[in-house]
Order: structure tokens, then sequence, then C-alpha cells
């Protein structure tokens, strides 16, 4: 769908939910370099891990770990849970 309309940051905004994760991945694929880093900037942060898994060719495979809960996902999951969340202000104060 994406590759056949040729669509435009808007339009892809737009539509981002109702398409596939390879729809997605095509379209974000079209968009010139600059209006893709704008466009990649404004998603969520759950739209960008998703979309860098499409670009690295992993989206399925990551998925169908979760999914199943298998030994490589729980271990990572483990870890991921042991690290501290640390949160970094960046804003100038007026």
């Amino acid at each position: 769908m994406a590759e056949q309309l040729d669509l435009g940051p808007n339009e892809l905004k737009e539509a981002w939910g109702l398409l596939s994760p390879d729809e997605r991945l095509a379209g974000f694929r079209l968009l010139p370099e600059e209006e893709a880093e704008e466009f990649f900037f404004d998603m969520s942060a759950t739209d960008q891990c998703e979309l860098l898994l499409g670009l690295l060719g992993s989206f399925e495979t990551v998925v169908t770990s979760r999914v199943a809960w298998d030994a490589s996902y729980a271990q990572y999951f483990a870890a991921r849970q042991a690290l501290a969340t640390e949160f970094v202000d960046q804003r100038v104060n007026d």
C-alpha cells in the first residue's frame, strides 16, 4: 500500500495505524532523508523501536520471541529489568 501510494510524511503519519509493519517500513524508506529524520523523531518510542527492528530485519523474530516468551527473550527481559531507569532533563532554564 505505502509503496503504491508513495505517501508523504503527513499522509504516512495519518495512515500509520492502518498499515502493516512491512507497509510502514516501505513508506518510511520512501521518505527523503530529512523528512525521514523528522518523521522518526516525532514518533512514539514504541513506533521508533518497531521501525528500527524492521530496518534491522528482525521485527518478526523479536515479536515471535516475545509472544512465545522463549528462553532468549526471558533472559533479555530479566537483564533489562535489572537496569535502573535514569531520567535526564536537558531543558534549558529560562
